[in-house]
Formats: C-alpha cells, structure tokens, sequence
C-alpha cells in the first residue's frame, strides 16, 4: 500500500466535497435570494419547472451508473484489449445520451409557442431554458461517467464550480430586472460551462472518447438500456412523487404553498446531496472490490460513517427547524419549519438505504427496484391527496415521509435479502439506522441545552465540536480497514 495511492484517494474525496460544497453552498443561497426577491408565488412557476426538469433527467441515473460501473471496471485493468472491451457500453450509452438530448431540445422549442399561449411569454421562455438546459446536460452526460470511473475527481469538482458560480453570476447580475426568465439563463448557462470544462479537461485523458454523432447497432443499445432499465424505471417514480406532491399542493391549496414547500425541502436535500456525492465516490471501489464480503465490509463501513454524520446534521436542521425556515424565507412560517423537519427525517431514513441500493447495484441487482418504486409511488400519490387537501405542504411532506419509511424499513430488506444477505439482514440496522439514530439523538440533546438566544448557528458550532468524538466511537478503527480496502482497489 503505497503512500501515493492513499494520497491519491485521500484527494479524490477533497476534490468532490470541495465541488458540492461550493455548489450546494451557491444553490442555497440563489434559492434564497431568488424566493426573497421573486416572492413565494412568482418563484412558484420555476419550482415546478425544476420539477419538470428532473423527469427530464430520468435516464441519467439508470445509464449514468451503468457508465461509471462500466468505466471502473475499465480503469481497473492494464489490458487494452480488455479496457476497450469494457469502454464499449460507454460509447453507446454517449450515442443513447446524445439523442435523448437533442430530442429534449427539439421538444423546448416545439412546446414554446403552446406554453406562451396558455401561461405567458415569461414562463415560456423560461420553461424553452429550463428544458434545453436538460436536454444539453444528458446529451453530455457520459464524460461525467467516465471521469468518475476514472476517479478523475478533480475534473469533475472543477466543472462543478464553474457552471455554480456561472450560475450566481448570471442570477445576481439580472434577477431584479430579468425577472424569472433570468433564472432560466442561468441553468442553461450553467450547464453549458460546465460540461465545456469538463470535456475540455478530459481530451487528453484515458477516460476521452469519441464525442461526435455516430450510427449504433440496435440490438447494442436494447442490451445497454436493458440494464439501465430499472433504475430508470425507480427514477422516474420519484420524480412523479416529487411533481405529484408539487401539482396536489398547488391544487388544494395556492401557488405561495408550492413555493414554500419547494424551498423548505430543498434545504435538507441539498445537505444530504453532500454525504451521497462523498459516498458515492466510493462506488467505482464497491464495483471492484471483487469478493462479495469484501463488498459488503466496505459498503458497511461507509454507511456507519455517513449514517451518523448525516444523523447528527439532519438533526441539528429538525432542532433549529424555525430560525432556519426564518432565515431561508425572510420571515416566519410554520408551515416551512414542519416541511423542513419532516424531509430532514426523510433523509436521515434515507441514507443507510442509500448505501444498500449502491451495493445492489454494484451486483447488477437494480431489479429489486422496480417492486419498491411501485409500492412507494401508489403509496405516496394516494397518501398525498388525502393528507395534502387537509395539511396542505405539511401533509405531502408528511406522506413522503410515511411511504419511504415503510418502504426503507419493510420492503427494501426483504426485496435485496437475496442479494445481499448480511447488509439486507443486519448491516443496514447495525450499520445504518443505529447510527443515524445516535446522530439524531446526540443533535437534539445539544440544541436542547444550548439557549435559544444563543441562535441556531452557535447551537450547530457547538454540536460541531460534539460531533468529533461520537464520530470517532462510532467509526472506530474500522476506518483503518475501509482505507485499506478501498487504497488496495
């Protein structure tokens, strides 16, 4: 085990918290400022399109693990042969990507003219931006793969910085004369540097390949897809859930409602965004740890570590749930304070989940999805029109909380227990949910006995300093080992 080698990894995670911190730190901010300076109803419209978006992007996660999965392995060996041979999914997943991009940007522009004439020039263009941001985004989706099967980290947190602060810098120059279509400039213009960096950096790479328009043999890409077509399948039932939440509560109760709920649960999500994009960089070691124990001890390590750092964070929001709210929207609300707390416990319900759905995809088990998403999408649809006509944005967040709860806690072990044994059986309770547990416990232990005049950011100074040592007992030595086994691979 060579020092290089742990330097190497060591900055590979630098480089990815480095990039989502700027960009989760940049979107918080645009997010507030943009609701601050729109007002709730007139950013209601863009919510919705961020919505619409992420339908849009359904594909990405089903193909783009499959690039990375496909591109570890690549990278993984020193036989040309068999790294081309390996590459190959790679190449024709760009092919699916650029056609899938370039219909999504034919669809902005043909869907203009309807959406001018029943909502106005504003959102027209608006939606036109929002939509061509997506399509340009999947059209070059698979460097992005391929950098990250290349552990490229430092790449990839480059271009992430520079479409964030293209991002701010378009919003803050014209959002108070552009009004809402200036919102949608600066998503396609993030993409847009974004993906120019990346693919810019990469050209003289081994994870470069042909970007260009190229035929493909049909039955080449149905062998691609079919792969893929699960976790499609499980992206596009929670993108459903979150556009169905956004329609019911705009339905029963008012657009200010959609804007408040889209705001308030963006906060934790964008938090959580933090820990999975630092978990998943472990994803191309999971693919080629080889044995199935070494997988799972890996996979267990990384969960135990994330659970209760995003135990002891998503409980510090639950604690301080009302100042925070408060400072987002420029004002109190409790209806903001209760979606708040509700998606951080989503999310702390989430992570060790997460983990598990990493290791099953890694072993080519993404099948077990498709059940779940069925379950959770009828679920969480029917509870949400029953809880939302009564609680308005606090019932849809609840029923989302309900459904993922079931489906985490019953579903999801059973369905992966073949699969994965010991981490469906006892890793992710052990590893997983016992951790954020004690992160959720030792949160509102300390934001209980720290005075409220003190404020909700001193309280999470402090919870800091607390966090290290339960961190550390939690982990224990087992950190030595996940290093050890993730620096060999």
């Amino acid at each position: 085990m060579s020092g290089n080698r742990s330097r190497a990894l060591g900055l590979g995670v630098a480089w990815t918290y480095a990039g989502v911190l700027v960009q989760t730190a940049i979107g918080l901010l645009l997010l507030g400022y943009a609701v601050r300076a729109l007002g709730p109803s007139a950013y209601a419209p863009f919510a919705v399109l961020l919505a619409v978006q992420g339908l849009l992007y359904v594909v990405d996660f089903g193909l783009g693990m499959g690039v990375v999965a496909s591109a570890s392995r690549a990278f993984a060996t020193s036989d040309e042969g068999e790294r081309a041979r390996a590459l190959r999914p790679v190449e024709i997943a760009h092919q699916v990507y650029l056609r899938i991009g370039s219909g999504i940007g034919a669809l902005a522009l043909l869907a203009s003219p309807v959406v001018w004439w029943a909502e106005g020039p504003a959102i027209a263009v608006t939606a036109a931006l929002v939509v061509a941001s997506a399509g340009l985004n999947l059209a070059l989706a698979c460097p992005l793969g391929a950098a990250t099967g290349a552990r490229r980290f430092d790449v990839i947190a480059a271009s992430t910085v520079a479409g964030s602060v293209t991002t701010l810098l378009v919003v803050l120059s014209f959002l108070h004369d552009g009004g809402l279509v200036v919102l949608g400039i600066g998503q396609l213009a993030s993409v847009l540097v974004a993906r120019l960096v990346l693919v810019l950096a990469l050209r003289d790479s081994p994870a470069a390949f042909p970007l260009a328009w190229r035929p493909v043999e049909r039955q080449d890409v149905r062998r691609v897809v079919a792969g893929a077509s699960p976790l499609v399948f499980a992206n596009v039932g929670n993108q459903v859930i979150n556009t169905v939440n956004l329609v019911t509560i705009g339905f029963v109760a008012n657009a200010s409602a959609v804007g408040i709920f889209r705001a308030a649960s963006s906060v934790p999500t964008q938090a959580v965004g933090l820990l999975f994009r630092g978990y998943d960089v472990a994803f191309p070691n999971i693919v080629t740890a080889g044995e199935p124990a070494a997988q799972e001890r890996l996979n267990a390590d990384l969960m135990r570590l994330v659970s209760v750092v995003g135990g002891i964070g998503l409980g510090w929001i639950v604690a301080e749930r009302g100042p925070l709210s408060t400072d987002l929207l420029g004002h109190a609300s409790t209806t903001a304070a209760y979606v708040l707390a509700i998606f951080a416990l989503v999310w702390i319900v989430n992570i060790p989940a997460h983990g598990l759905s990493l290791l099953l995809i890694g072993r080519d088990a993404q099948r077990v999805f498709v059940p779940l998403t069925v379950f959770e999408g009828v679920f969480n649809i029917a509870l949400t029109v029953v809880l939302g006509a009564r609680w308005g944005a606090t019932g849809a967040a609840s029923a989302c909380l309900v459904s993922i709860a079931i489906s985490n806690f019953v579903l999801l072990p059973i369905l992966s227990f073949r699969h994965a044994a010991w981490t469906a059986r006892r890793g992710v309770v052990v590893a997983g949910y016992l951790p954020a547990a004690l992160g959720l416990g030792t949160a509102l232990a300390v934001c209980a006995l720290i005075p409220g005049s003190w404020g909700a950011y001193l309280a999470g100074l402090a919870l800091l300093l607390v966090a290290v040592p339960v961190v550390a007992v939690v982990v224990g030595p087992r950190i030595r080992l996940l290093l050890r086994e993730a620096i060999a691979r």
